[in-house]
């Protein structure tokens, strides 16, 4: 195989090890798909788990109406007092916007902007570098949800990244709104307990998540691939001889998906895997260096054509 295919593949499966997608590259490429998944399966967590998805959803629809009843200043309460020996009742004018937010109608808010945000996603209608902008906040704002890595389906992890994104333009909206910025202030607190909260509560069992690890941890470099969060990743010549071997042997189907330009996620409604195309632009490894010694070889990902250049330093 030569040097840029082999490039080209750790930085694909290092797209899917990091993310949402850990699940199917271990049961397509690491072991057998069916009876992985048929252990898998046995050991999941029967916990209700979208029950606490749409609680997180309602969360994040109510919360401007119950900022506006606990934690936003409101300047129009009534006061009394004596004046002239009568009693007056006397309140600040001019609260339309606090009104508007502590009244039922800026419940309809959430799902207006979930609806603006979520509706050229689902209709395809977004340019291709808007769809590479948003994978990319999902991927960093997913880096708090680690444990939702080993689910078998990239929903979960995907779902609270953007219910996440949504609490937050929801809170800038109402700091502009308000020209308050304790509205920024409380948002950015809530939506960190929030993604603490759903990391905890919505993570597969622990037996799941060994489980995957177990299969990692027979791959060493893939291994080194799980936890690195650089753009940059370094192999000796000894792996990269022992990588290409296993290229050709039994990670060869992996190969051929690499070559394909494709790679497979498992789709609960279909209830089996389906093909997508790899995200090219998106991959943050963008580097390999094979350590050779007295050289190294620098293969970089061309973010433009998707293709990987080769060159010596």
């Amino acid at each position: 195989m030569c040097d840029t295919s082999l490039a080209r593949t750790l930085a694909f499966a290092h797209h899917q090890l990091i993310g949402a997608e850990r699940y199917a590259f271990v049961a397509q490429y690491l072991s057998n798909p069916s009876s992985f998944e048929k252990i898998y399966d046995e050991n999941a967590n029967p916990a209700c788990l979208e029950l606490l998805l749409c609680l997180v959803f309602l969360l994040v629809v109510a919360t401007p109406f119950i900022y506006a009843w606990t934690v936003m200043p409101y300047p129009c309460i009534a006061h009394s007092a004596f004046i002239g020996g009568e009693h007056m009742v006397y309140q600040q004018a001019d609260c339309d916007k606090e009104d508007f937010l502590r009244s039922p109608v800026s419940l309809l808010v959430g799902p207006i902007l979930c609806f603006l945000v979520c509706a050229p996603v689902q209709f395809n209608c977004l340019p291709d570098r808007a769809k590479v902008i948003l994978h990319k906040l999902l991927e960093v704002r997913g880096s708090n949800l680690q444990r939702l890595n080993y689910h078998k389906t990239a929903f979960y992890k995907r779902y609270a990244c953007g219910c996440y994104w949504l609490f937050m333009v929801e809170m800038v909206a109402l700091t502009l709104y308000l020209r308050a910025p304790l509205a920024a202030i409380v948002g950015y607190a809530v939506g960190e307990a929030l993604m603490q909260a759903t990391n905890l509560l919505v993570s597969p069992s622990a037996s799941c998540i060994a489980l995957l690890d177990a299969k990692i941890e027979q791959w060493p470099l893939f291994k080194r691939l799980s936890t690195w969060s650089l753009d940059t990743f370094v192999i000796t010549e000894k792996e990269k001889a022992a990588m290409e071997v296993d290229l050709q042997g039994p990670l060869k189907s992996l190969a051929e998906q690499v070559k394909h330009g494709s790679f497979l996620v498992f789709m609960e409604s279909q209830h089996g895997f389906a093909e997508r195309s790899v995200p090219w632009d998106s991959l943050q490894l963008q580097t390999v260096f094979v350590d050779e010694g007295t050289e190294s070889v620098k293969h970089q990902v061309n973010m433009r054509e998707g293709t990987l250049l080769a060159w010596i330093e």
